[in-house]
């Protein structure tokens, strides 16, 4: 959370002075808290990507690097051409939070999504009810 301040400003001139000798004067309207905009979470150098999560029907099963996937796993993640083993930091532009995942999986096929992040990284970013979104991405190997 960050604290808002609305003031406004003016300068107030004493009878023997003239405008230019005017004394400014600070006067507090309001002030109220606020989440922080998501730029202020986001790298300038981050990818925009359409993002979504995969879950309960492809728990257990195994995934294209032959590992078993796990939808509980926070750090599983889905690509159609990243190397396996690549990394990333994906922040949630609507409340800035963040998880790190590593490419493991290929996917996903619908739409123009990008990336496929396991039911936990989602839970992580809180996008779960949402299912689809887009999400700044940064990839860090």
């Amino acid at each position: 959370m960050r604290r808002i301040f609305v003031a406004s400003f003016l300068a107030m001139a004493l009878p023997h002075q003239s405008e230019e000798q005017a004394i400014p004067q600070f006067e507090l309207i309001e002030t109220f808290e606020t989440e922080p905009h998501p730029l202020h979470c986001v790298e300038s150098k981050a990818l925009e990507w359409e993002t979504s999560w995969y879950g309960e029907p492809f728990h257990g099963r195994t995934m294209a690097n032959m590992e078993i996937f796990d939808m509980h796993n926070p750090t599983l993640a889905a690509h159609k051409s990243l190397r396996f083993g690549t990394e990333l930091l994906i922040t949630n532009p609507d409340n800035c939070r963040t998880a790190q995942v590593i490419i493991k999986d290929r996917g996903p096929y619908f739409g123009e999504r990008e990336l496929d992040l396991s039911f936990a990284a989602a839970q992580k970013l809180d996008f779960v009810e949402k299912g689809v979104g887009v999400m700044y991405v940064k990839i860090i190997n």
